[in-house]
């Protein structure tokens, strides 16, 4: 697989985005419903995360002729940085051009992270190619953004954040030449590595965009660390990240199979299947050239599966998977997560966890003739996952026995940001939702008479059967 052509590929394909009023690449409006103010009605948006993407993949570019957007790109970026000390945002950025920090609800702080790596990166690859003053500039944003990653000193439980920060303030106090910057960094990476040691897993268990991420983040701290230690913890993590991959991995549907505590679809993205692919060196073909969904970021970070994993993303034979996640100190009760795979299908489960929209807790896939399918349980709040549903399962391999019940101090729609207040809540609807995705077309839903009435489909006691 030619990187080089993929990058370029994307490039010319970012060209017709590009707007030269704003000086940044525009998208249509997209939001996962927290954290920005703004709606649909925004239409096109630049957003800032696209944009550092953009100006670092210009710059990867080598050829001298894209050097002056990258340039225009980054003195525009620099511009929408927090840089007064007095406030709480000072470090980060706003998701958009067009809605700065103090209209965010809340502002992202993982910004500093996730801009900071994109900063880091251009000074570590291509310092020489800034001109002086943008070159000065940008230092003194990555100084900024690293100050606000450590003031937050985000714990090792929040597995992509956790990392992402460790590779901002250890590569980037080496590019600055802050020791005490990139030690912060180091030991950051050392409790990661510690804490997933002691849990046997990350914290942010099998999610298929944070996983992807963590690999990214890894294999750049392993490419780019003058850190011997450090690059000898990115190689130890990795072998974790790609393990939970590639053991869960159903190859018959070509889906990343279930339980995932944070994801933003069922169906595996065609840019995670991509990533696999990449990851994978040839070993698999499961898209055509043309239809691989490259990355920019991916491009130098030398993205490898362990060779003794990756014949795991091709086997069909049927197992059952066990991880005991975090264990309650109060009660000694583990979280378990449990995976069950075979050739027609297969079914994951946490055995407790609330059910927020980014959660997976009861998940199954099988493939069919028309591609693969799907069935997930969701509790909806008038129409929105209701983080406030706690979820309890007893899985043994195919079956699962569940109860749902509800808290009065959780989360809404959102676990965190939007909360239960004064211990209830008003819905016009409420419901539990079997949801059969994918190719549900190639399902046919059987149902059996009620026993308490003889009624038929949604009658009390009908039971209902989906084939294949």
């Amino acid at each position: 697989m030619d990187e080089r052509k993929l990058l370029l590929r994307e490039l010319d394909a970012l060209e017709a985005t590009y707007d030269e009023q704003v000086q940044l690449v525009r998208e249509p409006f997209s939001s996962p419903g927290y954290h920005t103010t703004l709606t649909e009605a925004a239409g096109e948006v630049h957003k800032t995360v696209t944009n550092a993407s953009y100006a670092l993949a210009l710059l990867d570019s080598g050829e001298a002729g894209r050097a002056e957007r990258a340039n225009a790109v980054l003195e525009r970026l620099l511009t929408l940085q927090d840089t007064d000390r007095a406030n709480k945002t000072y470090g980060i950025w706003p998701w958009f051009y067009e809605e700065p920090l103090t209209q965010m609800a809340p502002p992202d702080w993982n910004w500093a992270d996730f801009i900071g790596k994109r900063l880091v990166l251009m000074l570590r690859r291509h310092a020489d190619a800034l001109p002086e003053q943008l070159r000065e500039r940008t230092r003194e944003a990555v100084r900024r953004a690293c100050a606000a990653i450590m003031l937050r000193d985000v714990g090792p439980g929040y597995t992509n954040i956790a990392i992402m920060g460790a590779f901002v303030t250890l590569v980037g106090g080496e590019v600055l030449g802050e020791e005490a910057i990139r030690a912060y960094g180091l030991e950051r990476l050392r409790k990661f590595a510690a804490h997933t040691r002691e849990l046997g897993t990350f914290q942010e268990f099998n999610s298929p965009t944070y996983t992807t991420v963590a690999i990214e983040e890894l294999s750049s701290i392993r490419a780019e660390t003058g850190s011997a230690e450090g690059r000898e913890l990115a190689a130890e993590m990795l072998d974790v990240a790609w393990a939970m991959a590639a053991e869960r991995f159903h190859a018959p549907s070509r889906q990343w199979s279930g339980p995932h505590a944070r994801a933003y679809s069922e169906l595996l993205p065609t840019h995670v299947l991509s990533f696999l692919q990449l990851g994978l060196g040839g070993r698999v073909r499961w898209l055509e050239p043309k239809e691989l969904a490259y990355r920019t970021m991916w491009y130098g970070a030398g993205i490898a599966c362990p060779e003794r994993l990756a014949p795991l993303f091709v086997e069909t034979a049927q197992r059952t998977l066990h991880q005991p996640l975090e264990t309650d100190q109060a009660t000694g009760k583990v979280r378990l997560a449990t995976t069950h795979l075979t050739p027609a299908y297969s079914l994951g489960t946490f055995s407790y966890s609330d059910m927020w929209n980014q959660r997976r807790n009861l998940l199954a896939y099988a493939p069919s003739a028309a591609g693969p399918v799907y069935l997930h349980m969701r509790l909806l709040h008038d129409g929105y996952d209701f983080a406030g549903a706690l979820l309890t399962t007893a899985q043994h391999e195919g079956q699962v026995l569940f109860g749902v019940n509800f808290s009065t101090d959780g989360g809404d729609r959102h676990v965190s940001l939007h909360m239960i207040r004064e211990s209830a809540i008003a819905a016009s609807d409420l419901r539990l939702r079997f949801e059969l995705g994918g190719a549900a077309a190639a399902v046919e839903a059987v149902w059996s008479a009620g026993a308490a009435d003889g009624g038929g489909r949604g009658a009390s006691g009908a039971r209902c059967e989906a084939r294949l």
